[in-house]
Order: C-alpha cells, then sequence, then structure tokens
C-alpha cells in the first residue's frame, strides 16, 4: 500500500461521514448516477466529510438492513427527493429521523405524491429538521457543500459536537426525553386483544414480558376503545408515574393528566378541563411536547362542553399554532406512522393482484392492529385524552381500508361501529353517502345495535350522530326503538349545532310517529328557525299525506308557516309546499307581492299546487329553454338546483293537452337547432337531451309524425361531442351519454338500426356512469315504441341480465324500467325472473322502484304483480313494506 494511500485513509477515519440518501435508478432524462457521483466527488474533496455511497460497497448482509445500519452509524443524512419517493428512500429518511440525526432535507423540481407529502408533514411533526425545495439540480452541490458547513457551526454554537478522548467526533442526542418502547412490554399479551377480537392475530407482534403488571390495565383499555366501556386508570396511577418518571413529563403535571383522563372517560367534561387546565399551569417550560400535547387536550374537551363551544377551541389553537416544538406524543408518532405506512402497502398490494384468482393470506392487519394498541397504550401512559380517542378513530378506519383490501365487507361494518361510538357523524354519514352492496346487506341486521351504540356516545357528539344513524337505520328500527328515537328527536335543544341532520332524522320517521306530535315539532322548528336551510323542512311537509291529517293540525301548521313566510322564502322554503298547504288549509299563506317576487318556475310550482292547471309544466318549459341558452357559451358553466327534464318526462308519461305539447315543441325544436353549434358542454345540454328522447319516442309509440323537419334536425346531430368537458357533474350527461342519447334519436327516426344501439348495451362495462345511466333510460322508451325488433328481445335479455350484476345500486335500479318495459311487450319468462330477482336485492332502492312499477301496473299483469308484492310484503324494510300494504 502506498503511502498516498495510507495517508487517505488515516484522514477518512477523523472524517465526518456523511449519509446520502436518494433515489439511485434514473428518472426519464434525469440522471441520479451522476448526481450522487458529483457529490460524493465533492465530500472526498472536502477537510472535514467523507461520503458514505451506497453503490461503492458490497456486504453480506440483507441490502435494507445493510444500509439502515450504516445510516445509523453516519454523523450527518443528506436526503434528496424529486418526483417520487422510492421505497428504499423512505425507509432511511424515516429511520434518520426517528434516530434525531443531522438532517438536509431536499426536494427538487415542483412534482409531488402523497408519500412526500407523508414524509414531510412526519418531518414537521417530529421537528427533525426544516426542508427546501429547489426547482431543479443546477447547483445543487455547492449549496449542499454549503449548508454541511453551516451545519458544523450550528453544532458547536449549540454545543452537540463534543470530541471523546481525542477520537472521532460524535454527536450527543439531546432529544426531548420520551417514552421507552420498551415500557409497553408490561402490557404483555393485552397488546393482542384487539387483533384477536378481528381473528387477525399473529403471534410474533405480541409483546413480551416476564411481568405484564399492565395487562390489567391494557385489557380495561381495549373494552373501552371497542365496546365504550368505562374503565378507571386510578389503580394504576402509582405504578404509571414511577415507570413515567423519565419519560419528559414532571409527575405532578402527569398525575393531573391522569385524573383528566379518568374524568373524561365518566363524561365528567367540565371537570376534566378544570384538570387540564392546572396541567397545562403546571408546566414550566412551555416550549415542549407535552405542554402542547395538553393543549391538545384542552381543544378537544372544551368542544365537549357547550359553555365554551368553537371560539375556545380556536383560541387554544392559535396558542398550539404558536409553538415551536411538537405536540404529538413521539412514541405515538412512531406507531401512527407504521399503521399509515402498513395500510398504504397493503393497498398497493391489492392492486396488483387478480382479487378472482388471488388469495391473500399476511399480517399486515395483525400489524396494524398491534401498533394502534401500542398507540392507545402509550397514550394512556402519557394521559393524553386526544390521542387515545384518536386510536379508535385510526382503528375504524383501518377496518374500512382493509375491508376493500381483503374484501370482507364486515370489516367495514365494524369500523362503521366504532365510528358511532367516537361520535364521528361526518365518518359514518360519508361511509353510507357511498356505501357498498355489502355493507347495505349488514344494515337490517345491525341497525338496533348501531342505535345502542349512540347511547355510548359522548353527549355532546350524541345528537349529531343519532341523527344520522336514524337517518340510515329508521326502516330497520323496531316499534319501540322509533319511539325511543323520536323522544331523542324531541329535545329540542340538543339539536341546536346539527339542525340539518335532525331535520333529515325527523324525515325519516314522520311516517311511523303520532301525527299530533310531528306537527307540534315541525312548528317548533318552523318558529324558531330552527333550520339552516329551510329546503330540509319543505322536504318533510312534501313527504306528509295533509288529506288525511287532522284539519286543525294542518290549520296549525299553516299558521306556522304564514308568521315566518319571509324568513322561509329566504332560505329556499318550496313554494309549492306553500301552495300544498294551503289547498289542504282554506286560507292564504303567502301574499300577491310575495308571490310577484317568486321566480316564473317557484311560481309555477305554487299555482299549480292551489288549482291544478298545467302551470308547473309550463313554467318547466320555460326553464328549460333558459338553462339552455344560458349555458350556450364556452366559456361558461352554470348549474341548477331545478332540474325541469324530471316533470316535463312524466307528464309526457300521462296524456299531456294540445298547448303543453306545442309549447314543448317549440322549446325542444329551438334546442335541436342550435345543439349541432353549441357552444356549452354536454351537461349543460344534458336536460334537453333526455326531454328529446322521451318526446320523439313518446311520438313514435303513439304513432304520431314528428313536427316538420325534426328528422333533418336529428340527422345533422354530431354522433360524438367534440370535445369532453373539463367540468362535469357525477350524474349529468357527458360525452359517452351525448352518444347513447344521439343515437337512440336516430334508432327512433329511423336514421340508424337497433342492433347499432344495443351494441352500447353489450360493451355497458366500458361506458361512463352517465353513459350507463343515459343507455338504459332510453332502452325502456325504445322498447316501450316498439323502436327494438322482436328478433332482438334475447339480446335485450341478456343485457338486462348482464347489468343486473352491476355494482351500482342505481343502475339496477334504473334497469327494472327496461325490465317491466319488456315483459310488458314480449311477455317472456326471461324478464320475470329478473324481477324475482330484484326482490332479493341487497339495495331497497332496488325493491322499493320494484313496488312502484307493481303499483303502476307497469307489468301489464296482474297475476305477476300481486306474486311480486306479495314476496315484498315480506321485506324488512318498514317503508317497503308500509308502501306494499298502503299505496
Amino acid at each position: 500500500m502506498g503511502a498516498n494511500k495510507m495517508d487517505a485513509e488515516v484522514i477518512d477515519r477523523d472524517r465526518i461521514e456523511v449519509f446520502v440518501s436518494s433515489s439511485m435508478r434514473d428518472e426519464g432524462d434525469f440522471s441520479w448516477q451522476q448526481l450522487r457521483n458529483e457529490l460524493n466527488c465533492a465530500l472526498l474533496k472536502s477537510d472535514i466529510f467523507k461520503p458514505f455511497a451506497i453503490e461503492f460497497h458490497a456486504s453480506i448482509e440483507p441490502s435494507s438492513s445493510y444500509y439502515l445500519n450504516r445510516l445509523a452509524q453516519s454523523d450527518i443524512v443528506i436526503g434528496i427527493i424529486r418526483s417520487e419517493l422510492r421505497p428504499g428512500t423512505s425507509r432511511e429518511l424515516y429511520h434518520a429521523i426517528r434516530l434525531r440525526k443531522p438532517l438536509l432535507l431536499v426536494k427538487l423540481e415542483s412534482g409531488t405524491s402523497p408519500e412526500i407529502e407523508s414524509l414531510l408533514r412526519y418531518a414537521r411533526e417530529m421537528d427533525a429538521c426544516t426542508y427546501v425545495g429547489r426547482p431543479n439540480d443546477s447547483g445543487l452541490v455547492p449549496y449542499l457543500m454549503d449548508q454541511l458547513n453551516n451545519v458544523m457551526v450550528d453544532l458547536f454554537h449549540n454545543r452537540r459536537f463534543e470530541i471523546e478522548d481525542g477520537g472521532s467526533a460524535v454527536f450527543t442526542d439531546i432529544a426531548p426525553v420520551s417514552i421507552p418502547e420498551d415500557v409497553l412490554d408490561a402490557f404483555g399479551s393485552s397488546v393482542a386483544l384487539i387483533s384477536k377480537k378481528f381473528n387477525y392475530h399473529a403471534d410474533w407482534l405480541e409483546r413480551r414480558s416476564d411481568n405484564p403488571y399492565l395487562f390489567f390495565l391494557g385489557e380495561k383499555a381495549v373494552n373501552w376503545l371497542l365496546y365504550g366501556t368505562p374503565f378507571s386508570v386510578g389503580a394504576f396511577k402509582a405504578g404509571i408515574l414511577e415507570i413515567m418518571k423519565d419519560s419528559g413529563i414532571p409527575r405532578d403535571t402527569l398525575s393531573l393528566r391522569l385524573d383528566a383522563l379518568d374524568a373524561s372517560i365518566e363524561g365528567r367534561y367540565s371537570k376534566c378541563y378544570e384538570l387540564l387546565q392546572r396541567a397545562c399551569d403546571s408546566i414550566e417550560s412551555k416550549d415542549c411536547w407535552a405542554y402542547g400535547n395538553c393543549l391538545i387536550d384542552k381543544r378537544t374537551v372544551a368542544g365537549m362542553l357547550s359553555e365554551y363551544g368553537f371560539g375556545t377551541q380556536w383560541s387554544i389553537q392559535k396558542q398550539i399554532d404558536a409553538l415551536s416544538a411538537p405536540v404529538y406524543i413521539p412514541l405515538a408518532l412512531k406507531f401512527e406512522e407504521e399503521v399509515g405506512t402498513a395500510v398504504l402497502n397493503a393497498s398497493r398490494e391489492a392492486r396488483a393482484v387478480n382479487p378472482y384468482t388471488t388469495i391473500r393470506h399476511d399480517a399486515s392487519l395483525a400489524s396494524v392492529m398491534s401498533n394502534i394498541s401500542c398507540l392507545l397504550f402509550s397514550s394512556i401512559l402519557c394521559g393524553s385524552i386526544s390521542s387515545a380517542l384518536y386510536s379508535r378513530s385510526l382503528l375504524a378506519n383501518s377496518l374500512i381500508d382493509y375491508s376493500s383490501i381483503y374484501n370482507r365487507p364486515e370489516l367495514e361494518l365494524e369500523g362503521i361501529k366504532l365510528l358511532v361510538l367516537q361520535g364521528d357523524a361526518k365518518g359514518f354519514d360519508n361511509r353510507f353517502a357511498y356505501k357498498s352492496d355489502g355493507l347495505r346487506s349488514f344494515l337490517p341486521s345491525c341497525a338496533e345495535e348501531l342505535w345502542h351504540l349512540t347511547s355510548l356516545t359522548a353527549q355532546a357528539y350524541r345528537p349529531s350522530t343519532s341523527s344520522v344513524v336514524i337517518k340510515e337505520c329508521a326502516p330497520y328500527f323496531s316499534d319501540d326503538t322509533i319511539c325511543d328515537a323520536w323522544n331523542t328527536l324531541n329535545v329540542v335543544d340538543d339539536f341546536r349545532r346539527c339542525e340539518s341532520k335532525w331535520i333529515k332524522a325527523i324525515d325519516m320517521i314522520k311516517m311511523r310517529v303520532e301525527e299530533k306530535s310531528l306537527v307540534s315539532l315541525l312548528c317548533q322548528v318552523v318558529d324558531q328557525h330552527l333550520y339552516t336551510v329551510a329546503s330540509d323542512v319543505s322536504n318533510v311537509i312534501a313527504g306528509m299525506d295533509l288529506d288525511k291529517i287532522d284539519n286543525g293540525l294542518v290549520d296549525q301548521l299553516g299558521s306556522s308557516l304564514k308568521s315566518n313566510s319571509d324568513e322561509l322564502l329566504k332560505n329556499n322554503f318550496s313554494a309549492g309546499v306553500f301552495g300544498c298547504v294551503e289547498k289542504c288549509c282554506g286560507f292564504s299563506i303567502l301574499s300577491e307581492e310575495q308571490v310577484e317576487r317568486l321566480s316564473t318556475f317557484e311560481r309555477g310550482c305554487y299555482l299549480d299546487n292551489k288549482s291544478p292547471a298545467y302551470n308547473t309544466e309550463m313554467a318547466c318549459i320555460d326553464e328549460l329553454r333558459r338553462q339552455f341558452d344560458s349555458n350556450n357559451r364556452s366559456d361558461f358553466h352554470s348549474g341548477f338546483s331545478i332540474r325541469p327534464s324530471s316533470l316535463l318526462c312524466r307528464s309526457l308519461d300521462d296524456v299531456p293537452s294540445e298547448s303543453f305539447n306545442a309549447s314543448l315543441a317549440g322549446v325542444l325544436e329551438h334546442c335541436l337547432k342550435g345543439l349541432p353549434t353549441y357552444q356549452g358542454s354536454p351537461c349543460s345540454a344534458g336536460e334537453a337531451m333526455s326531454v328529446l328522447n322521451k318526446f320523439v319516442c313518446r311520438c313514435v309509440r303513439d304513432g304520431k309524425a314528428l313536427p316538420v323537419g325534426w328528422t333533418d334536425l336529428i340527422s345533422e346531430l354530431p354522433d360524438e361531442w367534440p370535445e369532453d368537458p373539463v367540468f362535469r357533474e357525477p350524474i349529468s350527461m357527458d360525452s359517452c351519454a351525448w352518444s347513447v342519447r344521439c343515437l337512440a334519436l336516430k334508432v327512433a327516426t329511423g336514421l340508424a338500426t337497433d342492433i347499432e344501439f344495443l351494441t352500447f348495451g353489450i360493451k355497458f362495462d366500458a361506458l361512463t356512469a352517465a353513459g350507463q345511466r343515459a343507455f338504459l333510460e332510453v332502452l325502456e322508451q325504445l322498447i316501450v315504441c316498439n323502436a327494438i325488433c322482436d328478433q332482438y328481445r334475447g339480446v335485450v335479455s341478456a343485457i338486462c341480465s348482464s347489468v343486473m350484476l352491476s355494482e351500482d345500486s342505481a343502475v339496477r335500479a334504473i334497469l327494472l324500467d327496461s325490465v317491466a318495459a319488456a315483459y310488458r311487450r314480449w311477455g317472456s319468462c326471461s324478464f320475470s325472473d329478473l324481477a324475482f330477482q330484484s326482490i332479493h336485492d341487497v339495495s331497497s332502492n332496488v325493491a322499493f322502484r320494484l313496488v312502484r312499477l307493481c303499483k303502476q301496473g307497469k307489468f301489464d299483469d296482474a297475476i305477476l304483480e300481486q306474486k311480486l308484492l306479495g314476496e315484498l310484503s315480506n321485506d324488512s324494510n318498514w317503508f317497503i313494506r308500509w308502501h306494499v300494504a298502503n299505496d
């Protein structure tokens, strides 16, 4: 070995090792290897630093553990990320943050990802470092060398750099003291209780201890987490104070926090808030995580006390934001991050496999549950109320995530039960806004249990949670539960912060309660203005059969509406409902001036309900043209709360007057002429196209000629919309629905063949959601007007059978119109079989649509309809049974 080489080795041992963490595989035109080489060369040329370059080392140790071990031995870490965070880099950077290594973090370019955002958030919450963004790698290496020199200066100034015995440079770790992870070993096998409850246990995840003296505390805490069973930390307080003596939380502070935790579990929130205030005052240093964490608990508990409310919460939040130190329990953050990583990785793996041919066997969910147990236990040891509550939310959402990853709907149900127990009304409502068929299938059997869980919800959250549970579960409640729910809803003062949810719950059970009590409550709602938007109230009244209610009660309701009419109109109360109540009570509710101020459409609805004269239909025709013309601009799209197509299509099913037909034809001709050069989006033309399809098919069905020139106008319609819009409403028409509706018009007028249209049904799954709904709507119309010939009834049957398997219950419900029309025309048993199949559909919407079709005689077979209704009379949904018996 030459002298120069020997000198280099001596110098190398005395240098400060810098671990460079970045991707190694190039991204497009960007060369990571070139950047790493430049940085390594610059570090080698310095007098202070030496690089650890992964690419220059070989080891018999597995690569991931070797790199992480070398990172732990290094003195400084440089992290460089670009538009994606690759797994190896992610593990290294998270490891560096957990070890509190001096970290220089650089983000190149503007692109980002959820993984990058999560890393940066973790760095902020752990107060590990700041990070810098740069537009590209130009000048990056000199910049990093300057920053490394600055780091050295900072470390010297802060006395964090020492020379021990004249040897190598080391960095002392002065990170805030937290709970040693091995303290959790004292909980023993109670760490596994959650995973055992859900049958996802893995032995290797259990904590092993010769003396698991906290097992019973863990057991009680898990029962509280899963079932809301109260427990006391008091019996374990002395032991907790002893094992937490080196946690960084002052003993007096921790004692007060443990007392506050007990008070919160027992629902004594005023006492809890007082104890938390004393705990905050007992902390001398306001620049530590223990103080910030205590403030978070104060904010949480303030939200549970009516005397404090949002203003106090906001004031405390500003104090939290002003803190320079992190406010989360460091060990708890570790477990939370591991849960998030596990869910993300499991989700990625699930997307990469075929769900129909692959059986998943892994310990991912078991690991998640173990980490949530540790998060809960570490929260209790610190007396953290918010973090303990968060454990339940985290478990609930993890179960919901894994229900789709593992294709196990029952996990989603278990997660939803925890949301109710937690009082997370918004989370519960969101799950049922987009509920899966699997979730619906559980609802009849668990409705009573969900209602029982609302009694265990914290009092502050109970009104909103009770409301959303009633809204979803009322059709499956027993009579005794309905009585209990109605008594709950009558405690008006409890619902003053969740009026909209409350009124929607009233709407769901109004048919099962005593009329006098219902009217009394509605008058109280109106008189005291207990609503966010008055349309919620008008929806309740619109669904009441006022003709069957005692005249005195109707007059009472009318008087209340009259006294508050200005306020109600200002808040979007339906003018049509005013007209309905007026017709029944016999006196005017709205003044002439109020009626004059109504929009044309609202005035039509009001007058029509007072004295039917097609005012509403004529107003809808005017509204249809107004919307069409308003949106005929390339730079503008206006959404409208009124959808005139629905009422106009229903009117066309009846026997409309000649004046109605003439007026509607005039507006539709105006739209037809404008469509080829229409500047708006297909969404904007959706209402006109819906009515146009119905009008044309009705003319063909009745053997009436289309207005002069319409066939030529229809032939000029483009088969495809020139440009797909950026703005799109989920249920509105898009370019796919345009193609479907346009072809249907051409089939009805003989400009295209029926098999061309049925091709859309054969490739139904490839259509957009709007396209699927449009296809089913016009399929029924084309069957009714005989535009589809008899020889293709088998094709129609096959399409209907395939669509009946759709995961979208709204699609299955719309399909029944076509099934009824096809049976009425062809009488084939294949269509009646589909009707019987839909009786057992997990969605009540499908069964309810079948009830309406049978009651309206849409199958044109009284025997079949009675058989179907007989089966539906045994449905678990009370409203379906009621409509079978009473409509």
